[in-house]
């Protein structure tokens, strides 16, 4: 008997929200008494920050890593909000802010509340009231 593997095809996917998973560790690391060293900063801070500044905007293939076309995805772009939420507090906390403005910036183009970048994507909310309150969550 043949058994073909081909695995799931993840690594020509590109999922935008892991770039968030990864600083949103780091900021978590820094509230539980870890510092991000220079080098950590430099090395790992900064370039996942400045991948979603310049990346944001890209469809992709989602957490449900689906196959086929790639698509614009809310949690993706939430993420990506996040991601750089986290790397604004580093930032701030390890006084090195020279790129904060920028992460601010494009955190204003991606913040669902100005409704521009957001909408009904595929495998999301199909409805803006259910997005704008998927992001209030945190605060209630």
């Amino acid at each position: 008997m043949w058994i073909r593997c081909s695995g799931n095809g993840a690594a020509r996917q590109f999922q935008m929200d892991a770039y968030g998973y990864m600083l949103d560790a780091l900021y978590f690391s820094t509230r539980h008494g870890e510092s991000i060293s220079r080098d950590m900063y430099y090395r790992f801070v900064k370039p996942l920050a400045g991948f979603i500044v310049d990346h944001w905007r890209e469809p992709g293939n989602g957490i449900w890593e689906i196959r086929g076309k790639r698509q614009h995805y809310v949690e993706t772009k939430a993420w990506c909000y996040a991601g750089l939420e986290r790397a604004v507090d580093i930032a701030r906390v390890s006084r090195r802010e020279e790129d904060v403005p920028e992460w601010q910036k494009t955190m204003k183009e991606i913040n669902p509340e100005t409704l521009e970048f957001m909408g009904n994507f595929p495998q999301a909310f199909s409805h803006m009231g259910l997005i704008m309150a998927a992001f209030e969550l945190d605060s209630a």
